[in-house]
């Protein structure tokens, strides 16, 4: 969870090879993808984008993270 929330790619790298659940949340339901793109931590978000059943994800989220989240999908979708 931290690693996302500072955006410490290397070590979310490692941890998604190392199997680790991304769909965790933490004691105020945020999970790994919602708390990189809050922090606009951009590469982690898509690192863990790339992995993860992202649509489970967003299911999962708040309101207002789901938002946060979609957008960021959509401006990476642009810069493609």
């Amino acid at each position: 969870m931290y690693a996302s929330y500072i955006g410490h790619d290397p070590v979310v790298q490692q941890l998604l090879e190392a199997g680790v659940c991304v769909n965790s949340t933490n004691n105020k339901g945020q999970s790994p993808l919602a708390l990189a793109t809050s922090c606009g931590n951009d590469k982690t978000a898509e690192l863990l984008i790339k992995v993860c059943n992202l649509y489970k994800l967003i299911i999962l989220m708040d309101s207002e993270t789901r938002l946060v989240c979609i957008s960021f999908i959509n401006y990476l979708r642009d810069r493609v």
